[in-house]
């Protein structure tokens, strides 16, 4: 069977068209995997810079807890040294109210959970009965932070980290065996 001319052209055009195709979709696909890759560095770095920010905002926390605990306890001082003051009392209120705002907890959930992705209600939905103090203490043990430093974020003192430690064990249903840290870890 003999090919024509005509037929020997169509051939050869739909055999170029067709690796023209080819080569325009392996073209694309190979864009899309460059650009899904330079995706996955940005949201990378992105969330490099987001965990960084939590610690250093948990880091500030703990700091001005520190230091307003430190002044209270100067101010204190000088109450007992000279009673008739009434400056004294106002200036303990004033660092008591500071260390109690919400407003720097609602910063750092809010960073937390752009690191973290629905931390929160993952642990509401597992354990229900989690209160939110010990919500943020499931927050920090998250961070890795040591009960030192949970303590002072938490303004709280290291026997009552232990004992809020003990509290959400109880609550999480785990063993003297299972460790806590790892626990929160897995959530």
């Amino acid at each position: 069977m003999k090919i024509s001319n005509l037929q020997k052209l169509v051939l050869g055009g739909g055999l170029a068209l067709s690796l023209l195709v080819v080569s325009i979709g392996f073209y694309g696909f190979r864009q899309k995997i460059k650009s899904n890759k330079l995706e996955k560095e940005k949201l990378d770095t992105e969330l490099a810079f987001k965990k960084k920010e939590l610690t250093t905002h948990a880091m500030h926390l703990a700091k001005k807890n520190e230091v307003l605990e430190t002044v209270k306890q100067k101010a204190h001082e000088l109450k007992i040294s000279n009673t008739g003051d009434q400056g004294y009392q106002q200036l303990i209120q004033t660092i008591n109210f500071d260390q109690q705002d919400d407003k720097n907890w609602r910063n750092f959930i809010h960073y937390f959970e752009q690191v973290h992705k629905d931390f929160s209600k993952t642990v509401k939905t597992k354990y229900p009965e989690i209160t939110n103090n010990e919500l943020r203490l499931m927050a920090l043990l998250k961070m890795n932070l040591s009960s030192k430093e949970i303590a002072n974020i938490l303004n709280i003192s290291i026997p009552g980290i232990k004992k809020a430690r003990q509290r959400l064990r109880k609550k999480m249903q785990l063993s003297s065996t299972d460790s806590l840290e790892n626990a929160v870890l897995s959530i």
